[in-house]
C-alpha cells in the first residue's frame, strides 16, 4: 500500500467492506493482480455525492506522481449513474484512469455477478451459473452485462493478518474489485491502452452467457498482448511478461 488515508470520522476499526475489496483487487495470495500497487481514499459510502469529488482528487494526485507509479484503476463498490458520476469518471478516463464501480462504466458498460460452484472447474465457462443475489432475487441478466464471479471468493481478513473469510454469497461488492484487478493486469501487460480499449477488450474477449457475457481473463490478457507497439515487445518478453 503506497497511500493511505482513512475515512472522514473513521474510528480506527477493522473494517470488513475495505479489507475484502483490497484482498480480492490485490492480496498476495488470492488477489486478481498481487503485483498492483494500492491507493487508498476512503471514503463513505452513505451518500452518492460524496464520491466524485474523491474521483477527481485522486485524478489530481494522480497528475503528481511519477509515470511508473501512475494510478491506472479505481474501484468503488458503490454505483451511480447519474450526471455527476458519469462526468467524474469521464474526466478519469481522459486522465488515464479507468473507473470500476457497480453500476455504470464508461460508454454503458455495465458489470454483473456469476457464480462458479464449489468443485467446478473454474477455468471452464460452461461450470458458471447464476449467482446467488440474483437467483434469490429472481433478476435476470440484462442484455449485454459483463459477468464476473462474486460467489465463493476467500478474500483478506479483516481481523487478522494472516487468516482469510470464506463468503458463499457476494455481490457486485465483490464484482468490482474483481474487474478492476482485471483492468490491472491488462495495464501491467500493455500500459498504453486507453479506458475505451480496454473495455472493448474486455468484451470482445468474453464468453456469451445467455443475454450477458462471462469474462474471460486468458483471452484478455491475449488481446492486450496483441497490442503492444513493437518497439515495447523485446521489453515485454525480456521481463517475463511485464512491462518495466
Amino acid at each position: 500500500i503506497a497511500f493511505y488515508r482513512e475515512p472522514p470520522g473513521y474510528k480506527k476499526q477493522p473494517i470488513y467492506h475495505a479489507s475484502m475489496v483490497v484482498g480480492i483487487l490485490a492480496g498476495k495470495t488470492a488477489g486478481v493482480a498481487p503485483e498492483a500497487t494500492i491507493h487508498y481514499f476512503g471514503g463513505h459510502l452513505d451518500n452518492a455525492d460524496n464520491i466524485p469529488p474523491i474521483i477527481r482528487e485522486i485524478i489530481a494526485y494522480n497528475k503528481e506522481l511519477p509515470d511508473s507509479d501512475k494510478i491506472r484503476v479505481i474501484s468503488i463498490s458503490m454505483g451511480c449513474a447519474l450526471p455527476n458520476w458519469m462526468e467524474a469518471i469521464a474526466e478519469a478516463a481522459e486522465n488515464g484512469i479507468t473507473v470500476v464501480t457497480t453500476a455504470d462504466l464508461l460508454n454503458e458498460l455495465r458489470l454483473s455477478g456469476i457464480q462458479c460452484p464449489l468443485g467446478k472447474d473454474r477455468n471452464d465457462p460452461v461450470s458458471y451459473q447464476v449467482c446467488y443475489f440474483k437467483r434469490e432475487q429472481g433478476v435476470q441478466y440484462d442484455p449485454g452485462e459483463l459477468c464476473v464471479p462474486i460467489d465463493n471468493r476467500t478474500f483478506a481478513d479483516y481481523q487478522s493478518a494472516d487468516s482469510f473469510i470464506f463468503n458463499p454469497s457476494g455481490g457486485m461488492s465483490e464484482g468490482a474489485p474483481y474487474f478492476a484487478g482485471l483492468v490491472a493486469l491488462v495495464c501491467q501487460v500493455n500500459p498504453d491502452l486507453t479506458t475505451a480499449e480496454i473495455l472493448k477488450f474486455c468484451q470482445q474477449s468474453a464468453t456469451p452467457f445467455g443475454q450477458a457475457f462471462i469474462v474471460n481473463p486468458v483471452e484478455l490478457i491475449r488481446l492486450a498482448e496483441v497490442t503492444i507497439p513493437r518497439q515495447t515487445l523485446d521489453s515485454y518478453n525480456n521481463n517475463g511478461g511485464l512491462l518495466p
